[in-house]
């Protein structure tokens, strides 16, 4: 099971028109998940992927073209994905630099700084103070 949830209901996880989406897949092999089902923000690449990002898209669906047709297994995998595995070893000349990468530059909606003042704006007035233990869920 895997998808995506939006304001107009379930989409496919290949549909791009998926705006502000979440992804909902089954734990699977994950099995040191208690989680039957596990629910994350769809990642912004979906409708906007990066330059590096949609070259290597084409390559990969120009490689697995190639495909059509395989059946049976090659050393215990499905022929088209022992092909895969052996000849798709592409790098996008359109990738960024790792230390480029939003999620590096950029982990969290705020900055520690951005906390720290905010939780002390919360102590000073009357409006709800952000818990200095954290949240906990259940």
């Amino acid at each position: 099971m895997a998808g995506l949830l939006n304001m107009n209901g379930a989409q496919a996880r290949w549909n791009l028109g998926a705006n502000n989406a979440i992804k909902v897949y089954g734990a699977g092999g994950m099995v040191w998940s208690k989680k039957p089902v596990i629910i994350a923000n769809a990642p912004y690449t979906i409708n906007s992927p990066t330059d590096g990002q949609a070259d290597v898209r084409i390559q990969f669906g120009e490689t697995a073209r190639q495909t059509h047709g395989m059946n049976g297994k090659v050393n215990g995998l499905p022929a088209p994905a022992a092909y895969m595995q052996e000849n798709f070893h592409y790098h996008s000349p359109f990738a960024s630099p790792p230390d480029k990468y939003p999620s590096k530059m950029h982990h969290t909606l705020h900055t520690v700084e951005e906390l720290r003042e905010k939780l002390e704006k919360g102590r000073t007035s009357k409006t709800p103070a952000i818990m200095a233990s954290g949240v906990r869920f259940r």
